[in-house]
């Protein structure tokens, strides 16, 4: 998926939820920034996990 920042339009914070099964699993899970985008910075907030 591509996140959009400005989306929600509040400090460009967007959470998303990006796995919600019913069963917990190992995944693996890439974040990078979209092509022509490279040299920008991102800081991710924090990541979550509820059983």
């Amino acid at each position: 998926m591509a996140a959009d920042p400005h989306e929600v339009n509040w400090t460009h914070c967007n959470a998303v939820i990006l796995f919600n099964e019913r069963e917990s699993r190992e995944h693996t899970l890439e974040i990078r920034m979209a092509a022509s985008h490279e040299d920008k910075r991102f800081t991710i907030l924090g990541f979550g996990y509820v059983p």
